[in-house]
């Protein structure tokens, strides 16, 4: 008889989609009394689903959350720096306070700032601006940290190299979809624990060679990519990950399943 593993369940945020004006109007008339907005709204039907599947380290928000990033920048107008960078965190904090009542430990995805396309038209210097930006982003993770949220996936299109240097940390986690060899590498500069999809198990196995490697989340795993993974990895060395870009109830209940195999 076959002997079944069961790797933890990780998630690293969601997409969100436009409700209807039935939907948002039935959403408003259950919240009487409680304050929130279009964003709020977001936040609760990307994380209701996953508490409900039970994963085992879920993450509130996803790149959805970039207009409240911009809404929280001051000195930022319209994708431009235009002023002294600076940050206002109330709503922030408040989305964070609310993520945590629904759920303990809680990760927090938002876009990477390389994802979020703000170019100079203030400091005249691409490091002094790059800093200021930076500078923001601690100040905005903090203040959900102080909120319970335990940590931030920043997520990109693409790595960047001055991202991770300036944000790396034991509670940020970097990813992006569909890595290259050097973007793997990158973020190994920096960090232990890495997301993967099948494709790039090749590419982590030989970046072993050079670098020290801790969990290995796999990206919408399947039996066939998990023993693969396991002919170079021990099974407490791997998680599963998914982010959801649609039909988020049955997505995460489909990674908590395929989180289960017989070997």
């Amino acid at each position: 008889m076959g002997k079944k593993l069961t790797f933890p369940a990780r998630s690293f945020g969601s997409e969100s989609t436009m409700p209807s004006p039935e939907d948002l109007a039935e959403w408003v008339s259950q919240r009487r009394g409680h304050e929130g907005d279009l964003m709020t709204y977001h936040l609760e039907h990307t994380l209701i689903p996953q508490v409900e599947a039970k994963i085992d380290y879920a993450c509130a928000g996803g790149r959805f959350y970039k207009p409240r990033l911009f809404n929280a920048f001051i000195g930022v107008e319209e994708s431009r720096i235009a002023g002294e960078i600076g940050c206002d965190t109330r709503d922030i904090a408040d989305d964070a306070e609310m993520c945590v009542r629904m759920k303990k430990d809680l990760w927090f995805c938002m876009p990477a700032p390389c994802d979020l396309g703000i170019r100079d038209d203030y400091y005249g210097d691409s490091d002094e601006a790059g800093q200021a930006l930076y500078s923001a982003y601690k100040v905005l993770a903090r203040s959900m940290r102080d909120k319970g949220i335990y940590g931030h996936v920043l997520v990109g299109t693409s790595v960047s190299s001055e991202d991770i240097e300036a944000l790396s940390g034991k509670k940020t986690f970097f990813m992006t979809f569909n890595p290259s060899k050097d973007d793997i590498e990158a973020i190994l500069e920096f960090q232990r624990d890495i997301m993967v999809s099948r494709v790039n198990i090749p590419d982590v196995i030989r970046a072993m060679d050079e670098y020290e490697v801790g969990k290995i989340i796999l990206l919408d795993p399947t039996r066939e990519s998990l023993l693969e993974l396991l002919d170079h990895r021990d099974a407490d060395t791997i998680m599963t990950g998914g982010y959801c870009h649609e039909g988020c109830s049955v997505y995460w209940d489909s990674l908590v399943r395929d989180s289960s195999i017989s070997t």
